[in-house]
């Protein structure tokens, strides 16, 4: 079986979404690429709270500093981002208005981190509507492990990441 390529790309304030990506990526053997603003945001939680909500308001597409390898040359694309107010951060947007072309033909596989505030269920269909990609769902990246990873893109399943089988007992009643 041909190995797959696979391209993760992640924005990540704090670096939880980071450590996931990177964890995830050697775990699976895949490219990995952050997504640095050219701007950073705001190191104080409530102020960068407060840029996203704004460049959310005006629908801004904050500039990518990092270089992003061009996703066309993958069979598997996937995007990382904390929720920020129960949506994902502009600049994942910026990244696929950036490949567009590359993307279009493409599922796209999400994941997320968030504070306790669980994957909103309407994130990947307000993403569709904002980007017009076609995604595979997300992931609720504080709750991913390599076996979903792994069945959710398709992908060979080791035997050491495989649940172990409980094996069948048969009960006898008791009188």
């Amino acid at each position: 079986m041909q190995r797959k390529k696979i391209l993760i790309v992640y924005f990540s304030r704090s670096g939880r979404t980071k450590a996931l990506a990177r964890n995830m990526g050697m775990v699976i053997g895949a490219d990995i690429c952050e997504l640095v603003p050219e701007k950073p945001y705001p190191s104080n939680y409530l102020s960068c709270i407060g840029a996203a909500l704004k460049e959310m308001k005006n629908n801004a597409r904050p500039k990518i500093q990092s270089e992003v390898p061009d996703p066309s040359g993958y069979d598997y694309v996937m995007a990382g981002f904390p929720v920020w107010c129960n949506v994902c951060p502009n600049i994942i947007y910026s990244f696929f208005d950036m490949y567009r072309e590359q993307l279009k033909d493409k599922k796209i596989y999400l994941f997320c981190t968030h504070g306790g505030s669980k994957v909103p269920k309407k994130i990947v269909s307000d993403m569709k509507r904002i980007s017009g990609m076609n995604f595979a769902g997300c992931m609720d990246g504080n709750e991913m492990n390599e076996y979903d990873t792994r069945a959710w893109l398709g992908l060979e399943i080791p035997d050491y990441v495989k649940p172990p089988v409980v094996p069948e007992t048969k009960s006898k009643k008791l009188r």
